[in-house]
């Protein structure tokens, strides 16, 4: 347990020791799988530089190079990257299972939500709190070796990032790939002793719940082959897309999607998809809790538009004016 306790320390605090020297870089990258399975790969560079100056046993073996002797879900290697050296850490861990080790150490989070079309997944993190203040300098430290410090301090940074299925729809970070949002914390922003959670939201398509919707479209004869368009609806967020454990007073029936899909191709004519959601979105038409009434008034509406004559610097608003 002593190893698998330092672990975090070694990664998250105690590295800030060496950061002094301005020569170490850390990330660290999450990320969830459908099944609620978890990896992360930790790595931290060591400017060799550190070694030279008399500082080897500080980089002998890697940081990060014992982790697997007490955990078989994790591998670990080192490798030079120019004047870095390098020590990756690869952990994997199945459904509920922790998977950084030692206690308090930061484990992502996930929470999946079911909906009709597809699969919300949240994704947080909480990181350990950092005891005292990490710019103070060491008892001991001469004005000049503390002014080095402090300035070297600056510089320092922790990149960290959260990866879930699924586009990202809402995340506190930076949106850094599909459903990948991350975030670059310096000495100031690890001082804090509270920190939020670190979060990322992203939604999957339901394939499953999908074909059957467009099966039922097919079967109606409004749309045949409908499965693709459903699906780039629900990435753009234009259809109504409610929990599975809503109970909505007016359920909307297939012929109600085929009608909103009918709107979307229509506005889409414009050739700027960035209006047809803009319309969407004012006219309320992917809300959750849309009625098939309020469909059915705005696709009367729209599919009488002649929307090819319209400015394409006026498009939305004079579409927006033709359906008040």
């Amino acid at each position: 347990m002593r190893q698998k306790s330092k672990v975090m320390i070694i990664v998250v605090l105690a590295a800030l020791v060496l950061a002094c020297s301005g020569c170490m870089k850390i990330t660290m990258d999450f990320a969830a799988a459908p099944d609620g399975s978890s990896s992360v790969k930790m790595l931290i560079g060591i400017d060799s530089s550190l070694a030279a100056a008399g500082n080897a046993s500080v980089t002998k073996g890697g940081p990060l190079s014992d982790i697997p002797k007490d955990n078989p879900n994790w591998t670990s290697r080192e490798y030079k990257e120019g004047t870095w050296d390098m020590t990756e850490a690869i952990g994997h861990a199945g459904p509920g299972a922790a998977l950084m080790p030692g206690e308090g150490a930061p484990t992502p989070k996930l929470v999946s939500v079911a909906r009709r079309l597809s699969t919300r997944y949240t994704l947080s993190l909480k990181m350990p709190e950092t005891p005292g203040d990490m710019t103070q300098p060491k008892e001991g430290t001469d004005a000049q070796g503390e002014a080095i410090g402090k300035a070297l301090m600056a510089n320092f940074q922790i990149s960290f990032s959260l990866t879930a299925p699924g586009r990202v729809v809402e995340t506190n970070g930076k949106i850094a790939g599909p459903g990948k949002a991350e975030w670059k914390l310096g000495i100031n922003d690890l001082n804090n002793k509270e920190q939020p959670d670190f979060r990322v939201v992203t939604e999957l398509p339901n394939w499953t719940n999908l074909g059957r919707l467009a099966d039922q479209l097919a079967y109606t004869g409004r749309l045949n082959g409908a499965a693709p368009k459903l699906a780039a609806a629900v990435e753009r967020g234009l259809l109504p897309n409610p929990r599975v454990d809503t109970k909505a007073p007016d359920k909307l029936k297939p012929e109600d999607y085929a009608k909103l899909l009918e709107i979307i191709d229509k506005l889409d004519v414009a050739g700027r998809p960035a209006i047809t959601n803009s319309v969407i979105g004012k006219l309320k038409l992917n809300d959750d809790g849309t009625s098939p009434k309020t469909i059915a008034e705005a696709h009367a509406r729209v599919m009488k538009l002649d929307v090819s004559g319209l400015a394409s610097t006026s498009i939305a608003g004079a579409l927006l004016e033709e359906l008040k």
